[in-house]
């Protein structure tokens, strides 16, 4: 502002931009200081009252602007208060323009107060002032045409849309008070198309009665045009139909995306015929043209059709525009549903015949129950009870276009100018403004059966709960209306029917309504699938099973009706297993439970396809064996794991649980905690073969035991974690049913015992996670020297996880051989690891315990042959000086074993790296004997005893050096043998010497 002190500054347009309460404060102190002749402001398409963003306002976007909406911020009309109250006492102000602003209902107000006070003022919001004063003018025309009928809001729109100012309720309720003020007797024609006038919801009424007041001043008046945009409500156009209802001029009326023809209307309620049919299909009023009629219907119009010639389009009511016309005196039939049946005597109502199609003309018969309270028979089967209850948080937007359909169950879901709807991204689906105001006709049904004590059949077939009837499925996961009706049901002590067939049953939120249904008190029988079911049956039988032709749902039912058969002793699901899933067997578990909760016994059977259980049995203690192992094939049977779950819990005595070739999926985790506890606080002793307890072994293998990922996780915790553990050195898993996790909790368990030096697990697919667990075991270990992994579908790819591991194998400094055959490694991936197992490290350094076995053979060899051992040093200065010569400070130092890399040609490897002259388990090393090796190193220490002339002053003692002689085949130490310690008890040949490498 400081930068427009301009002596002639005359005009000052700011439009387009995002000036809010602030700027308008900057605004007003501008044009009190400023001594300029301005004459002119453009404020259009700013944000002048947008204040803090609401608490659930979504995420930016494009249909949700960070600036311009008013649907996601708070009112803030103070800046514009002090603006208007500067302009109010400004000597040259001519003209005001704040269209294309969400104006609240206040600002109107406001505005007309600045305009009483500056009689300077001639144009504001596009309204010339001088003919509105004269009370002369007969047509007032304010056109806004294309601009939320084609695209998104956007308060920066530039030049492009120079006809797109349109008022807001604020602005239009301005002209509604100045047309009070000012009356204009020889009106005819009000126009005020595709303007924002519902933009402030909560005071539309308010704006629409103030509009009705201008008619009714206005006696010449013939057409009121105020279309577009959306739905200003019942509400709104109850107050305006109030206002209108007796107009002795008015013929047109336009509302909503369509228009209503008031000289016909008047002329029906005229003709005095009887039982007139007012045919409204093509109106496209809309729920405020609704309101609007319901004041305004003459009496002889006993019937109103919604539905064009197609049947698809209609007037686009919503649930409260067909219930504001539903309480219409007189009118006994709505979209074929005859309304004078609803009567207090009325015992039965069946609308399968002709069910209505919109969710709105639903809602109206739902209402209208209230008049029938001794109702004992409904059928709505066939209508459209889609649910409004959306899950996910739905984005308001302005704008839009003529091919965007409403997914609300309106029954006018494409029409022309939607202009405020909400969206919703993660399932892309609209929602219209209609819809918006519109009740969940699930939760009304809910209500209405407080209402009906004596109802006792109930048909709810194909009522299309999740939308699809009139366009796309609304969303697969409302669960809401479900829950709401589900209870109500439940609480309804006298219906003995129901149907609920033919509907959605994929998403979560049917199940909900079922837990209603389970617990009704007089229920006899439901029906779901084909066949209706004996309910009743499910509370008493003490045998029940599965009927071949039970669908998901009836399956899901009878688990959860049998929580009150305190008399079940079995039930069998072989011949439905395949329409049951893991939340059915939830289902199940827990009202197994309920009943152990109540005091009943365990039943004595359980049984699905391949699988019986004996839950008393097993509890009691005279069965300690569950064995579900499979043979040939892996069972997919996570959705029997909850009720494992539940038999392992209660079950103490069991000493061998098999479940071997049993794959539970993402139940597995509960599998394995439900042993473990078993493991810690029951008997058993066995799981999937393997034994918990533990046993001294070198060599320990699963190879081809499906014992799958669940018997290696309790493998690890169990067997691995066991102090008899330490003993074992080599652990072959090859083809075990290992994957990634349970990979990943073995090499923990390996890290903790520090024993085991070569470990197997090709022929199983460990994929990524497999690699990223053994990335991290590689950079902690400094144990094991052999790693197989052959055929274990390996990333193809040089991912960021396949570069970690080859980072890791630099790191590492005890794998000798890495056998990474049968996988196609991308060509970067197999480089790098070729060059880190031949030229970075292409040795490891000798284990620890070799070499203090090293120590102990030099010192039980023959005098000549003993190598001097470095002497102790006082002085930390003198380690390296004094004994950096020694023979064995320098095999220490640089004696090592040649690490080897087995790839497959595929991934880009010269077959060289391949060692023919080995077996596949054996890793390639020098063929240089051990009594060579010393000979070697004791004529090189000679060597460099004699060039230093060293004396046993620095601290080595002279040996005198002998020939070697002619030595034995039996005396030769070879480092070709397949461990650290056993090639020395090999070489070795006086007793002696093995007893002291024994006791040591």
């Amino acid at each position: 502002m400081r930068t427009l002190q301009v002596a002639s500054l005359r005009k000052l347009r700011l439009n387009n931009n995002y000036i809010g309460p602030e700027g308008c404060l900057a605004l007003a102190a501008f044009l009190r200081k400023t001594s300029s002749p301005l004459e002119e402001i453009g404020l259009v398409h700013n944000i002048l009252c947008q204040g803090a963003a609401k608490e659930n306002m979504p995420p930016p976007s494009r249909r949700n602007p960070p600036t311009g909406y008013y649907g996601s911020y708070q009112q803030d009309v103070g800046g514009l208060r002090e603006l208007l109250d500067a302009i109010r006492q400004h000597p040259t102000m001519r003209v005001l323009d704040v269209r294309g602003n969400f104006l609240p209902l206040e600002a109107g107000s406001l505005l007309l107060d600045a305009v009483n006070c500056n009689k300077n003022l001639e144009t504001v919001c596009g309204i010339e002032l001088a003919p509105l004063r004269d009370g002369k003018s007969n047509e007032i025309s304010l056109h806004c045409e294309s601009f939320f009928t084609h695209s998104e809001y956007s308060p920066h729109w530039g030049n492009r849309e120079r006809d797109s100012h349109f008022l807001s309720t604020g602005g239009a309720y301005f002209l509604a008070l100045l047309l009070l003020q000012h009356p204009q007797r020889d009106l005819k024609k009000l126009l005020l198309p595709n303007q924002a006038l519902a933009s402030d919801l909560s005071n539309a009424a308010q704006l629409y009665d103030a509009l009705g007041r201008v008619c009714e001043q206005s006696s010449k008046l013939q057409v009121l045009d105020i279309s577009g945009f959306w739905d200003s409500g019942t509400e709104a156009g109850q107050a305006l139909g109030r206002r209108i209802a007796g107009h002795p001029s008015l013929s047109k009326l336009a509302v909503g995306t369509g228009s209503i023809d008031w000289d016909d209307l008047r002329q029906k309620g005229k003709s005095g015929e009887p039982d007139i049919t007012l045919k409204l299909g093509t109106s496209r009023m809309r729920d405020c043209g609704a309101g609007i009629l319901s004041q305004c219907l003459p009496a002889n119009v006993t019937s109103l059709d919604m539905k064009e010639a197609d049947g698809k389009r209609g007037a686009g009511l919503g649930a409260s525009g067909y219930k504001v016309l539903s309480q219409c005196q007189g009118l006994q039939e709505i979209d074929g549903v005859p309304l004078r049946d609803f009567q207090e005597s009325q015992t039965s109502l069946d609308f399968s015949a002709r069910p209505p199609q919109s969710a709105g003309a639903v809602a109206a018969i739902i209402a209208r129950t209230v008049l029938t309270p001794s109702l004992q028979h409904l059928d709505l089967s066939g209508s459209n009870l889609t649910s409004k209850s959306h899950v996910h948080p739905l984005t308001p937007v302005c704008g839009g276009s003529g091919g965007i359909g409403c997914n609300g169950g309106c029954d006018c879901r494409n029409y022309q100018g939607t202009n405020y709807y909400t969206h919703c991204a993660e399932c892309d689906l609209d929602f219209c403004s209609t819809c918006c105001m519109s009740p969940c006709p699930m939760i009304d049904l809910a209500e209405s059966l407080v209402r009906l004590p004596h109802l006792v059949t109930l048909k709810l077939a194909d009522c299309c709960f999740q939308g699809g009837r009139l366009g796309p499925v609304r969303s697969h996961l409302d669960i809401e209306g479900y829950q709401v009706l589900g209870d109500a049901l439940r609480r309804h002590p006298n219906i003995t029917e129901l149907d609920l067939s033919k509907n959605f049953f994929q998403g979560p939120g049917f199940p909900h309504l079922l837990r209603g249904v389970a617990e009704m008190k007089a229920l006899s029988l439901v029906k779901l699938g084909t066949t209706p079911i004996r309910f009743q049956d499910l509370l008493s039988c003490k045998e029940i099973q599965a009927s071949s032709s039970f669908i998901a749902m009836e399956v899901l039912l009878l688990c959860l009706a049998i929580r009150r058969n305190k008399h079940l002793r079995r039930v069998e699901f072989s011949e439905v297993s395949a329409n049951v899933t893991v939340d059915t067997v939830k289902d199940l578990v827990e009202s197994l439970r309920q009943l152990r909760g109540s005091g009943c016994p365990a039943l004595d059977e359980v049984c699905f396809k391949g699988v019986q259980l004996f839950p008393r049995e097993m509890e009691e203690g005279s069965r300690d064996v569950l064995d579900l192992h499979s043979e040939k094939t892996v069972m997919d049977r996570s959705f029997l794991a909850p009720l494992l779950v539940f038999v392992l819990e209660r079950s103490r005595f069991l000493k061998s649980v098999d479940f071997r070739n049993n794959d539970f999926g993402r139940e597995t985790e509960h599998i394995i905690d439900a042993v473990l506890t078993l493991e810690r606080e029951g008997r058993l002793t066995t799981y999937n073969g393997v034994p918990v307890q533990g046993v001294e072994m070198e060599e320990f293998s699963l190879e081809k035991e499906p014992v799958m990922p669940h018997g290696i996780c309790v493998f690890a915790s169990t067997y691995l974690a066991r102090s008899s553990a330490r003993a074992l050195r080599t652990l072959d898993l090859r083809c075990c049913g290992l994957d990634g996790r349970s990979l990943g909790a073995l090499l923990s368990a390996l890290l903790h015992l520090k024993t085991v030096t070569s470990l197997d697990i090709s022929g199983q697919p460990l994929r990524k996670a497999g690699f990223e667990e053994l990335g991290s075991f590689l950079r902690a270990d400094r144990k094991l020297e052999i790693l197989r992994a052959c055929d274990v579908a390996a990333p193809q790819t040089a991912s960021a996880d396949m570069m970690d591991f080859t980072k890791a194998m630099e790191i590492n400094s005890s794998l000798v051989v890495l056998d990474l055959r049968s996988n196609r490694l991308h060509p970067g991936i197999a480089g790098r690891l070729c060059r880190t197992m031949e030229e970075k490290r292409s040795t490891v350094p000798l284990a620890f315990d070799v070499k203090i076995c090293f120590l102990l053979c030099n010192r039980h060899l023959p005098g000549h042959l003993q190598l001097p051992e470095v002497a102790q040093v006082f002085e930390a200065s003198r380690m390296y000086t004094g004994g950096a010569h020694s023979p064995l400070f320098m095999i220490f130092q640089f004696c090592g074993r040649p690490r080897q890399l087995l790839l497959d040609e595929a991934s880009g490897i010269s077959s060289e790296l391949y060692d023919e002259t080995q077996p596949a388990w054996l890793p390639a090393r020098p063929n240089i004997t051990g009594r060579q090796a010393l000979l070697a190193m004791r004529l090189r220490w000679d060597e460099a005893r004699v060039d230093a002339e060293m004396d046993d002053e620095d601290g080595w003692p002279l040996i005198p050096p002998r020939s070697p002689g002619q030595q034995s085949l039996e005396s030769e130490m070879s480092v070709e043998s397949a461990g650290p310690l056993e090639w020395l008890f090999e070489e070795v040949d006086s007793a002696t010497t093995r007893e002291a490498l024994l006791s040591f």
